[in-house]
C-alpha cells in the first residue's frame, strides 16, 4: 500500500485584517506571539508524533522580516519533515492551489496509492498518535478510498485557554483538524484546502467519512489573537493537567490546579461569548 501523508499549515499569509477583537493582524506583535504560539504548541505536536512518515508544508509570506529566518531554519534542523515555502502576498488567495502544486511537484510521477492531507493550524497541536492513526485508518480502510474520497474527522479532542492556563476536553462534530484521503490516478488531487471551509466540506457530493469517536487527537489554543474561536462546553467537558497535555500532545503548558475554579472560568466564557454573539444580531 502507498499511502503519502501530508500536514498543511497556513502562517502568516495576508488573509484576514483583523482577530476576533478587531485588533490588526500582520504587526510586528501579532507575528511575535504566532511564533511563539507555534513554537511552544504546534511545533512540539509535529515533532513527537509517533509515525514519522510524513511531510509538513508550511507557508510563510514571503515578506517575514529577515529576523524570523534563524527561527525557521532552526525549526527546519530540529524538524526534518518540516518545508517552508514563501508565497508573495498577492497570491494568498491561492493558497489552497500553492499547496496542491507542492505537494504534485513532491510525489512526482507516483501515479498509484492515497494522499493525505491533514489541517494543522499555526497556533494548535495534534495528538502525537495523529498520523500513526492516520495511517492505520487508511491501511484498514484503503480499498474504499481508491474507490471514493474520504474525510477522517476526529470528532473529540481538548481546548487550552492562555489566558486562564485552563485545559479542558472538548467535542466539536465540524472541526477543522480534518484530514482528506483522496486516491492517486487520473484525477488530480485537490488538498483538503481544495473544498473551500471544512465546515461544508463533508456536504460535497462525492465524498465519505469516517468519524472517529477516540478522544483527545487535537488541541485548539485560545488566545486574545485568535481569528475566531468559540469555547465549547458540553457534557464531555472535563478540566485536564499539564500532564495530560504533556502526555498527549508533547506540549509544556501550565495549568490551574483547581478544578471547580476552572470550570467557572469556562463558564464565564461560555456566557460573555453568548453575550456577544446576540450583540452582533
Amino acid at each position: 500500500m502507498n499511502i503519502h501523508k501530508y500536514i498543511l499549515t497556513r502562517f502568516n499569509l495576508t488573509l484576514w485584517q483583523t482577530d476576533k477583537n478587531s485588533n490588526n493582524t500582520q504587526t510586528a506583535e501579532w507575528l511575535e506571539q504566532r511564533f511563539r504560539l507555534f513554537e511552544q504548541f504546534t511545533l512540539p505536536s509535529v515533532l513527537n508524533q509517533t509515525d514519522k512518515n510524513f511531510k509538513w508544508i508550511v507557508l510563510f509570506s514571503s515578506e517575514t522580516p529577515i529576523k524570523y529566518k534563524s527561527r525557521i531554519d532552526e525549526i527546519r534542523s530540529r524538524c526534518p519533515q518540516f518545508r517552508a515555502i514563501g508565497v508573495a502576498p498577492g497570491q494568498s488567495a491561492i493558497f489552497g492551489q500553492i499547496f496542491k502544486e507542492v505537494i504534485e511537484n513532491d510525489l512526482g510521477d507516483k501515479a498509484e496509492g492515497i494522499v493525505s492531507t491533514t489541517y494543522l493550524d499555526n497556533d494548535d497541536a495534534l495528538s502525537v498518535h495523529y498520523m500513526e492513526m492516520i495511517q492505520n485508518l487508511i491501511s484498514t480502510n484503503y480499498n474504499k478510498i481508491i474507490a471514493q474520497t474520504t474525510i477522517i474527522n476526529f470528532r473529540f479532542g481538548c481546548q487550552y485557554f492562555t489566558e486562564h492556563k485552563v485545559a479542558s476536553k472538548a467535542s466539536y462534530k465540524r472541526n477543522h483538524f480534518i484530514t482528506l484521503a483522496e486516491p492517486l490516478g487520473s484525477n488530480s488531487i485537490k488538498t483538503v484546502f481544495g473544498y473551500g471551509s471544512h465546515y461544508y466540506i463533508g456536504k460535497h457530493n462525492g465524498i465519505r467519512q469516517i468519524a472517529v469517536e477516540k478522544t483527545d487527537m487535537w488541541l485548539e489554543v485560545i488566545h486574545d489573537k485568535n481569528v475566531i474561536n468559540d469555547v465549547r462546553t458540553s457534557i464531555h467537558t472535563r478540566i485536564i493537567g499539564s500532564e495530560m497535555l504533556l502526555r498527549t500532545f508533547g506540549v509544556t503548558a501550565k495549568t490551574s490546579g483547581n478544578t471547580f475554579s476552572s470550570l467557572l472560568k469556562l463558564f464565564k466564557m461560555k456566557i460573555r461569548q453568548k453575550i456577544k454573539m446576540l450583540a452582533m444580531r
